[in-house]
C-alpha cells in the first residue's frame, strides 16, 4: 500500500483496527496520513467519523484533537501527542502512550507504559506491568496482572497482582486505595496531612513521616499525621512501606527514552518511503508528459494526412495521358511490415483511456483519436 492521506476536520473521531503493530502520532494538519508499507488499508467515512481497517503494521498521523479508539490490535500500540481522548478496546500486545490528554483501556494483553497524561487514566484489565510517569489526573487501575510503578499528582485506586511502587509529586485530598499481591511502597510528599490504614500479609510495616520512624512486626497499623486530609488505605500480600523521603525516578524515564528512539526509526523509514513515492510520481509524470507529446505529434501528423486526402478528393485529379501497356511482372512475396508505423502503442492507448476515464475527452473523441493515430480516418 502506498502512503496515502485524506482530509478530515480538526477533531475527527477515528476507529482503528489492525492485525499488526500500530504507531499513531498527532500532528497539526487537518488530515490523516496512513503508511502501511506493503499492507492494505480500508477507510470508511461517516460524516466526521472514520473507520480504518489495517492488515499489518502501520503508522498513522492524525490531527492533534482527534478522538481515537483502537478497537482491536494483535500487536503493540504506540500513541503520542494527542489532545483528544484515547480509548483502547482490545490489544494483544503492549500499549505505550506519551503526551496524551486522557486514556481509557478495557483489555491489554501485555504491559502498559504511559508518560505525561493530563487527564484521567482508567485501566480495566492489564495482563502485564503498568508504568505511569507524570500522570496529572486520577488513576483507576482496576486489574493489573503484574507490578505497578506510578508517579502522579492525583488520586490513585489500584489492584495489582504483583508489587506496587507509588509516588506523588502532589498529594491529593481524598482517598488513595492500594491493593497488591506483593509488596507496597508509597512515597508521599514532605510532611503530608495523611491518615493511613495499613495491612501487611507478611506482618512487616515501615513508616517514615517527618521525624517519625517506626518498624512494626504486625499485620495492621493505623495512624494520622497533620489534618489527615488524604486517606491512605494499603492492603498488601507482602511488606508495606510508607515514607515522605524523596527518591529518584530516572530509571522509569529510560523506558520512554527507548520509545523515543524507536519512534525516530519508524518516522525515518516513513520519510524514506515518502521520498521514494515522490520519486516514482515524478518519473510517472515525466513519462506521461513524453507520451502526451508523442500522441500529440502523431495526432497532428495523422490529421494533416487526413486533411490532404480530403482536399485531393474534393478537387479531383486532372486528365492523365494514355500509358502503353506494361508487360506482366512475376508476383513477389509480400514483405512483412517493419517498425510500428500506423499502430498505437500500449502507452498511448493507456493514456487515451485514462483521459477518457478522467472525462477529459468523450468516447467519440477517444475513438477518433485512436483512428487518427492508426491512420484509418
Amino acid at each position: 500500500m502506498a502512503v496515502q492521506t485524506f482530509a478530515t476536520g480538526a477533531a475527527p473521531v477515528l476507529e482503528v483496527t489492525t492485525e499488526g503493530d500500530l504507531f499513531i502520532s498527532g500532528w497539526e494538519q487537518a488530515e490523516v496520513l496512513v503508511d502501511g508499507g506493503a499492507e492494505t488499508a480500508a477507510i470508511r467515512r461517516m460524516g466526521d467519523d472514520f473507520q480504518i481497517r489495517l492488515m499489518g503494521d502501520c503508522l498513522l498521523k492524525v490531527p492533534l484533537d482527534a478522538r481515537l479508539t483502537v478497537t482491536h490490535a494483535t500487536g503493540d500500540v504506540n500513541v503520542r501527542r494527542l489532545k483528544g481522548a484515547l480509548v483502547v478496546k482490545e490489544v494483544s500486545g503492549d500499549v505505550l502512550g506519551q503526551e496524551l490528554a486522557e486514556v481509557s483501556a478495557e483489555q491489554i494483553g501485555g504491559d502498559c507504559d504511559l508518560a505525561t497524561v493530563e487527564g484521567e487514566v482508567t485501566i480495566r484489565s492489564l495482563g502485564g506491568d503498568f508504568l505511569g510517569f507524570g500522570l496529572q489526573g486520577r488513576a483507576l487501575l482496576d486489574g493489573v496482572g503484574g507490578d505497578c510503578d506510578v508517579l502522579l499528582a492525583a488520586e490513585l485506586v489500584v489492584n495489582a497482582g504483583g508489587d506496587v511502587d507509588a509516588r506523588w509529586s502532589e498529594l491529593p485530598a481524598g482517598q488513595i486505595v492500594i491493593k497488591a499481591g506483593g509488596d507496597v511502597e508509597a512515597r508521599l510528599t514532605a510532611n503530608p496531612d495523611v491518615s493511613m490504614t495499613l495491612v501487611s500479609g507478611s506482618e512487616d510495616i515501615e513508616v517514615e513521616i517527618g521525624d517519625f520512624e517506626d518498624e512494626l512486626d504486625q499485620a495492621q497499623y493505623m495512624r494520622t499525621f497533620g489534618s489527615g486530609a488524604t486517606h491512605l488505605v494499603i492492603e498488601a500480600g507482602g511488606d508495606v512501606s510508607v515514607s515522605d523521603r524523596s527518591v529518584e525516578t530516572e530509571r522509569w524515564w529510560r523506558v520512554f527514552e527507548r520509545a523515543e528512539r524507536r519512534w525516530d526509526e519508524v518516522e525515518r523509514r516513513m520519510a524514506e518511503r515518502l521520498r521514494k513515492v515522490d520519486e516514482r510520481a515524478e518519473r510517472a509524470a515525466q513519462r506521461a508528459e513524453e507520451i502526451s507529446r508523442r500522441v500529440e505529434e502523431r495526432m497532428r501528423a495523422a490529421m494533416e494526412r487526413t486533411d490532404r486526402r480530403r482536399r485531393s478528393s474534393a478537387w479531383g485529379v486532372g486528365p492523365v495521358p494514355p500509358v502503353p501497356p506494361v508487360p506482366p511482372v512475376a508476383p513477389v512475396s509480400p514483405v512483412p511490415p517493419t517498425g510500428r508505423t500506423g499502430r498505437v502503442s500500449e502507452e498511448e492507448r493507456s493514456l487515451i483511456l485514462q483521459m477518457l476515464q478522467d472525462k477529459q475527452i468523450s468516447a467519440e473523441e477517444a475513438e477518433r483519436l485512436l483512428e487518427a493515430l492508426e491512420g484509418l480516418q
